[in-house]
């Protein structure tokens, strides 16, 4: 209704998880009293994950003011798009602000995904729980660290965005702290892989629809 450049990519996520829950409804008739419970915590965990990962990646970005981001990053979307086809994983031009730390910090952010997709594309590691330990720890404190930056610097230039973006930071930082690291442990690449798309997705849309309205300090 408002024309919302949101909305397609809203569709498809909605059907996405219409479709997921009528798979987790299939053979409902052959749950008996010892599986139910196991049946109802895949649900529940399903439906949660998805949830708190829909809200802080899609639906915070509906009704956004996102005519400035569009302006400073379309020209630039077609020149790379065969670039980032090759690496969803490259921090490319697209995702400059022009603000330098924010840049860096985002680039550090890439390469920790980065990280943590070459430790579940490694055929030859058979127990990745350590190694992904290992990143979550590195990528929580580094986003900590970044957020508190990019706060900062927002404070000291009066941005009116501010209260949004310390709102999405939180929420981001609250869904990798509850990350479940046994459930990583049992099963270590459907859950790391859900962990990934998460990010990606997540960053990607933030610096481009969030951070690229953050002003240039003069």
């Amino acid at each position: 209704e408002m024309a919302d450049k949101e909305l397609e990519t809203q569709k498809k996520d909605h059907e996405n998880f219409i479709k997921n829950l009528e798979a987790l409804q299939s053979g409902m008739e052959e749950i008996n009293d010892e599986t139910a419970r196991q049946r109802l915590t895949e649900i529940v965990r399903f439906m949660v994950r998805w949830l708190y990962s829909h809200l802080v990646s899609k639906d915070t970005l509906i009704g956004r003011p996102v005519e400035i981001a569009k302006a400073k990053v379309e020209p630039e979307t077609v020149e790379i798009k065969a670039e980032d086809n090759s690496n969803p994983f490259a921090f490319t031009s697209k995702f400059y602000t022009g603000i330098q730390f924010v840049d860096d910090e985002h680039k550090k952010l890439f390469e920790i995904i980065e990280e943590a997709n070459n430790v579940i594309m490694d055929e030859f590691l058979y127990d990745k729980y350590d190694q992904i330990a290992h990143i979550l720890d590195e990528l929580l404190e580094y986003t900590k660290i970044h957020f508190s930056d990019e706060e900062e610097y927002m404070e000291s230039i009066n941005y009116e965005g501010l209260p949004m973006q310390r709102k999405a930071h939180a929420l981001f930082i609250e869904k990798i702290e509850n990350i479940d690291l046994d459930e990583v442990d049992n099963n270590q690449d459907e859950y790391l892989k859900e962990i990934l798309d998460f990010l990606l997705n997540w960053l990607g849309n933030h610096i481009l629809k969030v951070d690229m309205l953050i002003p240039k300090q003069k």
